[in-house]
């Protein structure tokens, strides 16, 4: 388990939003589905200095919510989301060798696959794998239920701030983003109906094939 679900160790409950109902119910009735499980391979050139990585790692963890957010739906009327105070960084380092390192690096994504998912206790992970000295490749599993693609652009600037300012020993500067439970509040005044009435209208010309 990579947190404590105590009292002390919660920010916040959060409702679900409806993509996320969906996306967790999907996860409920496909056992072991990759489906929603996604997956972002980044190249690095460069020493990659581990312990700079990690401290950059956990400086962006603790400016998103997101990344400290679990799922719960078993003992609540309703699902709803759990942002943490603090979770332990659920990350892995690999040394490989630079001529048959992609070939592991299948192999370690493989097994990130039959692993799956587990909403409940971490719904993302980061595995490094360092090919030499100059190259590296940063692999991160998530769940599509905690972000969107837009939002890995973000996340990945965040990332390399927080490296180059842990480097440079100073404080990163990161740009302000709306809190998850401000876009909740947002959808809750705009009611469902009328979104649905836009869309049908908006969509009525169309036939799906």
């Amino acid at each position: 388990m990579n947190f404590k679900l105590t009292k002390d160790n919660i920010v916040e409950i959060l409702p679900l939003s409806r993509m996320q109902e969906s996306m967790l119910f999907q996860y409920l009735t496909k056992e072991n589905s990759a489906e929603y499980m996604e997956e972002l391979f980044v190249t690095l050139q460069g020493n990659l200095v581990k312990d700079n990585f990690i401290k950059a790692c956990q400086v962006v963890i603790e400016n998103n919510e997101v990344l400290r957010t679990v799922f719960s739906w078993k003992k609540t009327q309703n699902p709803i989301q759990i942002v943490l105070k603090k979770v332990e960084l659920p990350i892995q380092f690999y040394d490989l060798d630079e001529k048959n390192g992609e070939v592991k690096r299948d192999e370690i994504v493989e097994e990130e696959h039959k692993k799956g998912i587990d909403l409940a206790e971490m719904p993302f992970r980061i595995n490094v794998c360092k090919y030499s000295e100059h190259k590296s490749e940063i692999i991160f599993i998530y769940h599509h239920i905690l972000f969107d693609g837009w939002s890995t652009g973000v996340l990945l600037k965040e990332i390399i701030e927080a490296y180059d300012a842990v480097t440079e020993e100073r404080m990163p500067v990161f740009q302000r983003k709306t809190k998850y439970k401000e876009y909740l509040r947002y959808l809750k005044m705009h009611p469902f109906e009328k979104e649905k009435e836009y869309w049908s209208r908006t969509l009525k010309d169309y036939e799906i094939k």
